[in-house]
């Protein structure tokens, strides 16, 4: 009887001490600015003073803290000394510039630095990427990219250096935090419903889009296919934009001269994935109008001031899906805020992301010559979240207004 008591105590304290030192580890073990030991990267000979060192500026997390993805966690300084690299192509078209504006009124606001690197072709994304790693950055926000599953690798490699990963309107793949967007597929579907209640749901249309990026896609893909359940309405033609090289807008102006002449005034509308180059075929129609129907009308998704003058003056363009950009960007350096200065981890309380890789979405509308925007207006305030509260972060100094 004694020896089976002492073998029950004996298994009873073996098992004791096995889960103190699962206790001890799960979700690894927190050093001052969110990194953690059971990282594939942390050497366990690491002393006390080397982890004091290493995370000199940060601060332990107010949330759960810990590992909360496959990659090491980012750098968190409750400092608020923050590094934030922006990587976004040339600014060609509006809608960029806006969100390079917002990342400026961001960076002025907190008191962070900003570092702007733009690329000029796809080939130079990844050294530029490189760039900003070896400049020291904390943080890099990146910009609508093309082929994002041949970036993975890269950006897995800083998030292995503590460099945290976001994406601005971009496609989301292994090793980016969170992204920040609009849902496109619904967004054009609310720009087809009105474009398609607007002509009866009887004509010929032609597409364009960008297939190289995802949400140009997106957005297409969903058009056409409610456009095929209505039996007096065509798709006379998709074109895929890159086929142009670098200079898109070129290209979709000659391919719509084409058009014009193959078609003429059978055909009704032409819709874009992007207004930067659907604006494009605004001058070939007014080159030939006797080529052109005489209800003829160009749409396409971003919006920005100087779509807005083309609806705003009248004449072919009619139809644009305007977007919160400027929400889009807020949403990204308030989740940067939290996951590297408060120290929160993805589904944390005062987190805004519930996992690592989420996409937080925001509306915005359809914008045609009835409710075009006026010069010089915030150009938040067409967008349903605006107030006129002074304090609030779309009115803060620098914010875009809507010019001529």
């Amino acid at each position: 009887m004694k020896k089976r008591l002492f073998s029950i105590l004996l298994c009873v304290m073996l098992v004791t001490t096995i889960l103190i030192g699962c206790g001890s580890d799960a979700g690894g073990s927190s050093t001052e600015g969110g990194s953690t030991e059971g990282a594939s990267n942390a050497e366990s000979s690491d002393t006390e003073e080397d982890a004091d060192s290493s995370n000199e500026g940060s601060s332990a997390s107010s949330g759960s803290g810990g590992q909360f993805d496959d990659y090491a966690c980012p750098v968190v300084k409750s400092d608020g000394d923050l590094t934030i690299g922006v990587l976004h192509m040339k600014l060609e078209a509006e809608s960029q510039a806006r969100s390079v504006d917002q990342n400026e009124v961001e960076a002025e606001q907190r008191g962070w630095k900003l570092i702007d690197v733009t690329w000029n072709s796809d080939a130079e994304w990844i050294d530029c990427f490189r760039n900003l790693m070896n400049q020291g950055v904390d943080a890099i926000i990146l910009q609508n990219a093309e082929s994002m599953d041949a970036k993975a690798s890269v950006i897995q490699e800083a998030r292995e250096k503590g460099i945290g990963v976001y994406n601005n309107d971009n496609m989301v793949v292994p090793g980016v935090i969170m992204n920040s967007t609009m849902p496109n597929g619904v967004a054009a579907m609310s720009l087809m419903y009105q474009i398609g209640n607007d002509m009866n749901w009887n004509g010929n249309l032609i597409f364009a889009q960008q297939s190289t990026i995802q949400v140009s896609v997106e957005r297409v893909g969903p058009m056409e296919a409610v456009c095929g359940v209505y039996p007096n309405l065509s798709i006379l033609d998709t074109l895929d934009v890159t086929a142009g090289g670098n200079d898109i807008p070129t290209y979709v102006a000659d391919s719509s001269k084409a058009y014009f002449q193959k078609y003429g005034t059978d055909l009704n509308g032409y819709i874009g994935s992007c207004d930067y180059y659907a604006m494009s075929v605004v001058e070939s129609a007014q080159q030939d109008p006797s080529l052109v129907n005489p209800d003829f009308f160009i749409a396409g998704i971003d919006g920005g001031t100087d779509v807005w003058n083309y609806i705003r003056n009248g004449g072919y363009y009619k139809y644009t899906y305007s977007q919160p950009f400027e929400m889009f960007t807020h949403k990204v350096w308030d989740v940067v805020d939290q996951i590297q200065v408060q120290g929160l981890n993805p589904g944390d309380s005062g987190c805004d992301i519930a996992y690592s890789g989420e996409t937080l979405y925001s509306e915005g509308k359809v914008v045609t010559e009835e409710n075009v925007p006026e010069v010089g207006v915030n150009v938040n305030s067409i967008f349903d979240y605006y107030t006129d509260d002074a304090d609030a972060w779309y009115n803060w100094e620098g914010t875009y207004t809507v010019v001529e």
